[in-house]
């Protein structure tokens, strides 16, 4: 899969899962790190996101590609460190353009990661989770059943009318469950839905 050019920046995920007290989990939640912008959310340092400088290398000199980065991602969705995508995409460290590659993945945990990424996505700000519909599209052609319904769902968290358009033409998928998903979602928007449960 083609990536856009120049979006390099990449994580390291810890080497081992990091557990921490809550008490020193609110800490490192919310200190000031160079690495986000102003006050926000952030993981402990050996967690947190490392920003490319020039040419695709981070500050401390490694490179670091589209591919390594998309497989970062995913690791870290299947891993749980949901909040360091959602981070990601809030800055721009990760483009809309790649939701459909992250989510081409045959574990369950990622697929699911990029629904509650994109929940909490359009709870901060609707108007640019549009921008991932292209990628999408490829998954509803897809002969895995599950993409085509993963798809579907993060179609639906969209929740536009362009991506509600897409959602209906997969009225008749010949998967129940996709089927299902389809009738679920339009269900919940019977405003813009036009489709009764079936």
């Amino acid at each position: 899969m083609a990536f856009p050019p120049g979006r390099a920046s990449a994580m390291r995920p810890p080497a081992e899962p990091v557990s921490l007290k809550k008490t020193d989990r609110h800490k490192a939640m919310t200190r000031k790190n160079d690495s986000s912008i102003g006050e926000h959310a952030v993981p402990p340092v050996a967690d947190a996101p490392i920003e490319t400088t020039d040419g695709g290398r981070t500050a401390n000199g490694d490179v670091v590609g589209d591919d390594e980065l998309l497989q970062v991602i995913k690791d870290f969705l299947n891993m749980g460190h949901v909040d360091n995508i959602v981070a990601m995409f809030h800055r721009g460290a990760c483009p809309f353009d790649w939701t459909g590659a992250i989510l081409d993945d045959e574990r369950l945990t990622v697929r699911l990661g990029v629904a509650v990424v994109f929940e909490e996505l359009r709870r901060r700000r609707v108007d640019r989770l549009a921008t991932a519909i292209p990628s999408l599209l490829p998954l509803l052609a897809s002969e895995q059943a599950h993409l085509r319904g993963d798809a579907i769902t993060v179609l639906g968290i969209i929740a536009t009318p362009e991506a509600l358009e897409y959602i209906r033409a997969q009225a008749g998928d010949p998967h129940p469950l996709v089927r299902e998903i389809v009738a679920d979602i339009l269900a919940e928007q019977p405003d813009r839905g036009e489709m009764k449960r079936l």
